[in-house]
């Protein structure tokens, strides 16, 4: 691992007060630490040669015993401030992974593993706080404070002055040679720790699944298994960090036991003064300090550094292939989709990773108050154009307007607060039902709630005070896909976007949906992905696309005719 990150300074604007005040707190320390080192030799001295008395010494001791108190209370608020410093950075880079996993969507994380993802942006990114807190700090320290040391070695014992200054280079050589090993100890350690966390979640999620068919008990050595080479990986991560605070500290110890030899044979001689033998002799163990410091804080933030470059990877990944979801410079206000067509003009998008996706450009309009349907095989493309009008993508080539307005130069915050849309695979999360759907819109009146609940449940299985457990465990598909659809319609939506609604339904339930959203078809632009179009009469358009290409578009049942655009080819 390299000294410095340049990607986690980078991140660290927001810390970089608070690694001040820590450095100047440590130089302050070590000021005190020499200041107490030339009072107490003093004492010492005095009272060895029979200069000093009782009462003499008395003031300059209890000058001592405050100044190691605030050496205390310097070093308790360095600490205090370093863990600010990081706690600010920690909170910044999970705000940036969160922000780009939204912006991204669902084609991201369909890349991720969620256990994985968990892992780092919790219990791994926490472990920065000792990177900030000491370890960036003890870098400035443990080159600004031997520097110190030696200045006043120099100024008062030129010997020993020499001696360590022969012997400290040493130290980072040692801390260069054990480092290169431990960060590949610890990259494999944070790799089997990922891995951990998928699986044990994977256990969870399946346990109902795998209790059903007898194998619940099987895994039992499987997770044995992955959780030794977890504890393997993290006793030898351990090896090679006690092995480098033996070096270090045997090192430090050898060097001031030459200076204590020197001093004393000079001692012996009397070309010395006890009392600045005694102030060099306390005041040298302060110049490997920083550097012993540094090479234990360097070991404990590399499991820190190493869940922070996963996360930026992440959230660098998460950037759109072709352009930036969030550009630079003044952004528009969005047209309201209830009073503004939508149009795209020669749309195309190709999944970087796979070279394939919508291939023929796309021309077509969405127009307020209007139903679109879109059909075709699985793997056609409707997901992705839905993706497109979130939009968690934006397009290869061609444009998407709402309104005359590129969707690029929109602000997406305000673009979204008018979206509502349902995916193939909805979210719900511990709680009531209530809480559930007012996830994002606390100020959803409970009326609207309850009325909306006792139409898409009429039997009154599901209520507002109903509790689930994680991601609706014990529902079944179709009411989790009701309870969706329920939160997305409480937004009252300009534009709803609904992937699949009726794929989990019994006849019974689909009749319930497919009546509301014709009740509320009129009030907003309704795109919908479905197999079944026959079973939206009010649809006022179709489009069908199969291998990635439109092949037709028609008008279903409208009064009015469809205002038709040419399909590029």
């Amino acid at each position: 691992m390299k000294p410095f990150q340049p990607r986690l300074l980078h991140e660290s604007k927001s810390a970089r007060r608070w690694v001040v005040v820590v450095v100047v707190a440590g130089l302050a320390n070590a000021a005190l630490a020499i200041l107490i080192a030339v009072l107490l030799s003093r004492v010492l001295a005095n009272a060895v040669q029979g200069h000093e008395t009782v009462a003499r010494a008395a003031a300059p001791l209890a000058l001592i015993a405050l100044l190691a108190i605030g050496r205390g209370l310097v070093m308790s608020g360095a600490e205090y401030a370093g863990h600010l410093g990081a706690r600010d950075v920690i909170s910044a880079l999970r705000g940036r992974l969160l922000h780009a996993l939204a912006d991204s969507g669902p084609s991201m994380l369909r890349n991720q593993h969620s256990g994985a993802l968990a892992v780092a942006a919790t219990t791994g990114i926490e472990t920065l706080d000792v990177y900030f807190a000491r370890y960036l700090p003890q870098l400035v320290l443990g080159a600004a404070i031997p520097v110190l040391v030696l200045a006043f070695l120099a100024f008062n014992d030129l010997v020993s002055a020499a001696i360590v200054a022969i012997t400290i280079p040493l130290i980072p050589v040692f801390m260069w040679l054990i480092g290169a090993g431990a960060q590949q100890r610890v990259d494999q350690r944070w790799l089997l720790l990922q891995r951990l966390g998928a699986y044990f979640l994977d256990i969870i999620q399946g346990l109902p699944t795998l209790r059903i068919f007898g194998r619940a008990e099987a895994q039992t050595e499987r997770i044995r298994t992955v959780t030794e080479a977890a504890r393997r990986a993290t006793m030898g991560t351990l090896a090679v960090a006690f092995l480098s605070a033996l070096v270090l500290e045997t090192l430090a110890s050898i060097t001031t036991a030459l200076v204590a030899a020197e001093i004393g044979l000079r001692l012996v001689a009397g070309s010395m003064t006890l009392q600045t033998g005694l102030a060099v002799l306390i005041v040298v163990p302060e110049a490997y300090l920083p550097l012993r410091q540094l090479g234990t804080f360097f070991h404990a933030s590399m499991e820190g550094v190493a869940a922070a470059t996963t996360v930026l990877d992440l959230a660098d990944a998460c950037a759109p292939e072709h352009a930036t979801m969030r550009p630079a410079g003044p952004l528009a206000i969005p047209p309201s989709p209830a009073t503004h067509p939508i149009t795209f003009s020669d749309v195309t998008y190709i999944y970087a990773d796979r070279g394939e996706g919508l291939i023929a450009p796309l021309t077509f309009s969405l127009l307020p108050g209007t139903t679109t349907l879109l059909t075709g095989s699985s793997g056609a493309g409707k997901s992705t154009l839905l993706d497109l009008l979130v939009p968690f993508n934006r397009p290869t080539s061609g444009t998407i307007r709402i309104g005359g307005v590129d969707l690029r130069h929109v602000d997406l915050d305000r673009w979204r607060a008018s979206i509502g849309w349902v995916s193939q695979h909805p979210s719900l999360f511990p709680g009531t039902i209530l809480e559930n759907l007012r996830l994002g819109m606390p100020t959803i009146p409970l009326a609207e709630a309850e009325t909306l609940l006792q139409r898409l449940f009429p039997g009154g299985e599901i209520t507002v005070t109903t509790t689930i457990t994680d991601d609706g465990d014990g529902l079944s598909g179709g009411e989790r896909m009701r309870l969706v659809l329920a939160r997305a319609l409480l937004r009252s939506p300009d534009l709803l976007l609904l992937d699949e609604p009726t794929a989990f339904l019994d006849p019974a339930a689909t009749s319930i949906v497919v009546d509301l959203l014709g009740d509320l078809a009129s009030r907003s632009i309704m795109v919908i992905a479905t197999h079944e179009p026959e079973r939206f009469p009010w649809a006022a358009q179709v489009v069908e696309l199969d291998q990635n290409r439109i092949i037709h578009r028609h008008a279903l049942s409208r009064p009015e005719p469809v205002r038709a655009a040419a399909v590029g080819s």
